[in-house]
């Protein structure tokens, strides 16, 4: 225990109800925390800060293998910190001794995606750098006042956004490839991903069959997977997508949340998403990649554009590509 009465303890299975209890009273808008099948199904480590024997703190880390220029490294995927707000004094320690204990092991890089503003502050003072310039989030809205609600813009401008969709039309490409739905990963595919994301980016998550099939197999959530091949059959590239609701914002969306592969396979495969987002009856299609995909994301229709910051320690700030399954909250959008 600390001067100010904070303990702070790795989570154990007799803390699941009390946490889960913590977790839906201090975060009520992001559900799948608090959902118990969720909650088991994560692969992190959780420590939690007790004040007077009682839960005012949460965190998990998720480790989480990247390449940098060709070079494996571990990162200390940060996520999920909540913390109890009635004592100012309390929330502030108790961050305070959580942020300690998960930046404190020397063996891993420290990073965290979808940070609240409100938190940005404190990890610049830790010495953190906020990355805006290699994510962004890609959209397109098939209904104008669902757009302007996700970019908190006032109504008047629904007219622009009208005649932006009449002609910014995604382009197809003519070509002989074939697309299959696929419901698991097969890690003879492993070096296929590895190939694609080696060549396009410098800073890259690991994507095989065993992370992909984890992430697939999330409770509570439905999945689509597709496969790209091209004319002489081989495997050029794959998407994962599933239809998610922000209750918060009124907004359902198709929800982009990986892709790999070449450049005219990830139009395809794109195209497919926009696709099965009009059968579905979405608002829109979202996605989250590097800035550099900007051309590829235009060219199928997503041209809203919206900056994703990324903490990363200062000799890791690099350009780094996410996607959705960096991180994959619902309301995070």
């Amino acid at each position: 225990m600390n001067k100010n009465g904070i303990t702070i303890k790795s989570y154990q299975d007799e803390h699941l109800n009390e946490t889960l209890e913590f977790l839906e009273k201090w975060s009520p808008d992001h559900s799948e925390l608090f959902n118990e099948s969720n909650f088991k199904w994560q692969k992190c480590s959780r420590y939690l800060t007790f004040y007077k024997d009682k839960i005012c703190g949460h965190i998990a880390q998720l480790n989480k293998d990247f390449k940098l220029n060709g070079e494996l490294i571990s990162v200390g995927w940060i996520a999920t910190l909540v913390l109890d707000s009635s004592n100012p004094m309390v929330q502030v320690f108790s961050g305070t001794s959580l942020l300690n204990q998960v930046t404190g092991d020397n063996n891993k890089n420290m990073a965290a995606v979808g940070v609240v503003p409100e938190i940005e502050s404190t990890h610049q003072r830790r010495g953190y750098v906020v990355n805006r310039e290699s994510a962004l989030m890609y959209a397109k809205f098939f209904k104008p006042s669902a757009a302007l609600r996700f970019l908190n813009k006032s109504q008047i401008y629904s007219i622009p956004i009208f005649f932006i969709n009449i002609f910014c039309k995604p382009k197809k490409l003519n070509d002989k490839s074939d697309i299959k739905e696929i419901s698991s990963f097969e890690s003879s595919w492993d070096n296929i991903w590895d190939k694609y994301l080696s060549e396009q980016y410098i800073f890259y998550g690991i994507r095989n069959a065993e992370y992909l099939n984890y992430k697939i197999n999330q409770p509570g959530k439905s999945y689509k997977s597709f496969l790209y091949y091209d004319s002489d059959g081989k495997i050029k590239g794959y998407i994962i997508f599933r239809v998610a609701k922000n209750s918060i914002k009124n907004i359902s969306l198709l929800k982009v949340c990986d892709l790999v592969g070449s450049q005219k396979a990830r139009i395809e495969l794109l195209n497919i998403a926009m696709k099965h987002a009009r059968e579905y009856h979405v608002d829109g299609i979202i996605s989250l990649s590097s800035r550099s995909d900007k051309k590829i994301f235009k060219k199928c229709g997503l041209w809203i554009t919206r900056k994703y910051p990324v903490v990363l320690p200062p000799e890791l700030n690099k350009s780094i590509h996410i996607t959705f399954f960096e991180s994959d909250l619902d309301h995070l959008w």
